[in-house]
């Protein structure tokens, strides 16, 4: 447990050859201390004392915000700023169609919900991007050279020059 203040957190250490500075990253249930694999521990524990004060405000932001957000129950998924309670109805075949605030999930017996509830959220983020970016680059008189949607865990986005 790392101790901020009153609060203590859980925290992971991840050290990797191919890294070559120390970071830090908060998530909701620990923080997350990367340094390259030869960094001493009395470094990595300096570096960490450094970060006291940031570290502590991250946490209680982070924290902040997941009670604010609130898990959807099981059986509900967030769209679009809204919750849309699932509707999984037993079929031949595989539809996901949304009826107003209900997204009805019909489904062979034994098929994945999750997975056909996640690809259809990917389908419809995959659209509205595309639509968003067309207009965005229509506006500055550009074209996008190309738009890739990915389960990126850490790195939210990029944008290059050209």
């Amino acid at each position: 447990m790392l101790q901020l203040g009153a609060i203590a957190v859980p925290f992971a250490l991840k050290r990797s050859r191919r890294r070559r500075t120390l970071g830090l990253t908060v998530t909701a249930r620990e923080v997350r201390i990367h340094a390259p694999s030869w960094t001493p521990r009395a470094e990595i524990e300096r570096y960490v004392v450094l970060q006291h004060g940031w570290l502590a405000r991250a946490w209680a932001r982070m924290q902040a915000r997941t009670s604010r957000a609130g898990a959807p129950a099981a059986n509900e998924v967030r769209y679009l700023g809204r919750v849309l309670a699932l509707d999984i109805r037993p079929s031949l075949f595989s539809e996901v169609r949304r009826h107003g605030g209900t997204l009805r999930i019909h489904a062979p017996h034994g098929a994945d919900a999750a997975s056909l509830v996640r690809d259809w959220l990917r389908i419809r983020a995959e659209r509205l991007l595309a639509w968003r970016l067309a207009r965005i680059a229509r506006k500055l008189g550009r074209r996008p050279s190309r738009f890739a949607l990915s389960n990126a865990q850490t790195q939210w986005g990029s944008c290059t020059r050209h």
